[in-house]
């Protein structure tokens, strides 16, 4: 053959060089003729590629054939040689891990190893490209390691500015951005008047802004996505078609689960997918790839042949390296213990008025009455994402730190009002429902008039008694207390439409301090019960939070810090400094920041202090 003629005669030009010396005149033609006849192959291997393309038929020929292959493997080699060569890595991660991989690029790598110049991590924002090229290009001080895509919607540098580095972090944002500027190879093939890609390439130069991503200007030693299951969702999908525009040597993809935790199916197209972004010659339309896929895999599989699995897992342990925390020899093994953590009174709370609120809405649709509410159940498919969003609650109130508490509209309180005036409550009645929305209001917590526990949100009864969920019976239809017949639709009806929201550490500290201000300065001097002690009313003063400020002055500059008497925060306008020296003894606000008094948790009191220490000194001492 002409492969066996081409090594037979390179084979007789290289023994000549190798077994005579460099100035001996056998050596220096056999290198002259060495090169020539390399020439004179190029040549004739071109001259017969441009043969076989015209007499090339796309209509009758087999994409298989031989002829298909060799035009492919030229077409490839062209678009190569219009791409900048480069031995940097492109590593492509979602938006949110992107400070995580700098992180870890920090932690684990040592540039060391590479250069002993000093390393450069440039954070692209769309300037000082001009700054990097000086110290790595022209000054050589330094060592471009890692260029980091913190602008995904401004235009990329050029290819030769990306290809100095040896590690490109961009984000799948940026490949969705890219993919409606079309691929390369297009933008190659549109150019008419250019007959070598080469020539395309120089003459463009990628500063184009309307011309393709620098990106795909670039052939990347290895492209590595993480999470990168995502490429096996289909073709339809932007950033997967880009990616498969990317020229690589190498492809990796890395994700924890490479396929969905659904049917078979959706799994072998998963991994169909992910074969396909690596760009397995199994899976090319020369070699017939979706064929054989379905005919040995996806039919076998279905159909329940032991075969099938056989044939994917071969192909895949060809493809696919694991790693489980058993192939890491240094990692110790996992300490287990269970701690039991005591609730705050605030967590407390919060978990008791959710129950309270899932119990009520379990308990009051389950009641026969003359018109069903079970389309409100929780049970009910029509609400499954609502009690889905229960479930959620449950596990976010059992982690502490934020809060949840109930709230009342006033349309709800007033149509509450006038339901309850409808069914002759007045006088006391009326005023113990009027209390129990204030609580509700301002967060407090009331009393069940059967048990006495103390919860959040309780359920009304027609008569005007308060009972929690837990003496509640979905069977009721008396009131537990005074034995009143109440109709359980009037009951459902009645009970006020109480919403749940959540308050972060910070908010929950803010309301408590305004609610404590807003009772102890604002309220009219009348006795709830439960509610904190009446002052007098000309001590009022019309509070309210304090606007968002500015510094002014810095703390400590020697200043006199002033206060504003409408804030309730007790801090200085000028400084912003918080007063802590208050004298709150007898006295309803500071006199100096006009900082509200607190009523003081039994815990903190000094009565509890001393009885605590004389107990302990009790046990100690008997």
């Amino acid at each position: 053959t002409f492969q066996e003629f081409q090594e037979d005669v390179s084979r007789c030009f290289r023994n000549a060089i190798t077994f005579n010396p460099a100035d001996h005149p056998v050596h220096m033609a056999a290198v002259k003729l060495l090169k020539a006849f390399t020439t004179l192959v190029d040549e004739f291997k071109a001259k017969q590629v441009q043969t076989a393309k015209k007499s090339f038929s796309k209509a009758t020929a087999k994409p298989n054939s031989s002829v298909a292959a060799l035009l492919e493997k030229r077409h490839q080699e062209e678009f190569l040689d219009a791409l900048k060569p480069t031995a940097g890595n492109l590593l492509v991660v979602p938006s949110t891990l992107l400070n995580h991989w700098e992180e870890q690029l920090k932690l684990h790598v040592d540039w060391k190893y590479i250069t002993n110049k000093v390393s450069l991590i440039y954070h692209y924002d769309g300037n000082r490209q001009t700054e990097v090229s000086d110290l790595c290009q022209i000054q050589k001080t330094h060592f471009p390691c890692v260029f980091i895509d913190k602008a995904p919607n401004r235009p990329l540098p050029t290819a030769d500015f990306l290809a100095m580095f040896r590690i490109v972090l961009t984000t799948t944002q940026r490949l969705t951005n890219e993919w409606k500027n079309g691929s390369f190879e297009d933008e190659l093939q549109q150019d008419k008047g250019s007959k070598k890609y080469s020539a395309y390439y120089y003459e463009v130069g990628g500063d184009d802004s309307r011309s393709a991503c620098p990106l795909l200007k670039v052939n990347w030693f290895r492209l590595i996505v993480d999470e990168g299951h995502s490429m096996g969702r289909g073709p339809s999908n932007s950033a997967i078609l880009f990616a498969s525009w990317i020229s690589a040597q190498r492809r990796w993809a890395m994700t924890g689960t490479p396929t969905p935790q659904t049917a078979s199916s959706s799994g072998l197209s998963n991994l169909k997918g992910l074969m396909r972004f690596l760009q397995h010659d199994f899976f090319s339309l020369r070699l017939e790839g979706d064929t054989i896929w379905q005919g040995s895999i996806v039919r076998s599989w279905n159909s329940g042949n032991l075969a099938a699995f056989f044939r994917l897992h071969s192909l895949l342990s060809l493809l696919m390296v694991r790693h489980t925390k058993l192939d890491i020899d240094e990692l110790p093994p996992p300490n287990f213990r269970t701690t039991m953590l005591t609730m705050s009174a605030d967590e407390v709370a919060s978990y008791n008025a959710l129950a309270s609120a899932i119990m009520s809405n379990l308990q009051i649709t389950s009641m026969e009455g003359l018109t069903s509410g079970r389309q409100d159940s929780l049970l009910f498919p029509a609400q499954s994402r609502n009690a889905r969003e229960a479930f959620t609650n449950v596990r976010l109130v059992c982690s502490g730190r934020c809060g949840l508490y109930p709230t009342i509209s006033d349309d709800n309180q007033r149509d509450l009002i006038e339901m309850v005036k409808g069914l002759g409550l007045t006088g006391v009645r009326l005023k113990l429902i009027e209390n129990f929305l204030y609580r509700v209001v301002n967060e407090e917590l009331s009393g069940c008039n059967m048990c006495g526990l103390q919860i959040p949100i309780l359920l009304l009864i027609p008569c005007g008694h308060f009972i929690c969920v837990d003496c509640f019976d979905n069977k009721m239809c008396s009131c537990a207390i005074c034995h009143q017949v109440f109709d359980v639709d009037v009951f459902q009806r009645l009970q006020p439409g109480i919403e749940l929201q959540w308050h972060s550490p910070g908010e929950i500290h803010m309301m408590k301090a305004q609610g404590s201000i807003a009772r102890n300065v604002n309220e009219e001097a009348v006795q709830v019960p439960d509610s904190p002690r009446a002052i007098n009313v000309a001590d009022r003063v019309a509070l309210q939070p304090a606007p968002a400020r500015r510094r002014t002055r810095r703390p400590g500059d020697g200043h006199s810090c002033e206060y504003d008497v409408a804030s309730s925060e007790g801090k200085c306008i000028l400084c912003l400094e918080e007063h802590f020296d208050c004298v709150l003894l007898g006295k309803s606000r500071c006199d100096v920041c006009y900082k509200a008094a607190q009523e003081c948790p039994d815990y903190e009191s000094k009565s509890f202090y001393l009885s605590k220490t004389l107990h302990e000194l009790r046990l100690k001492y008997p």
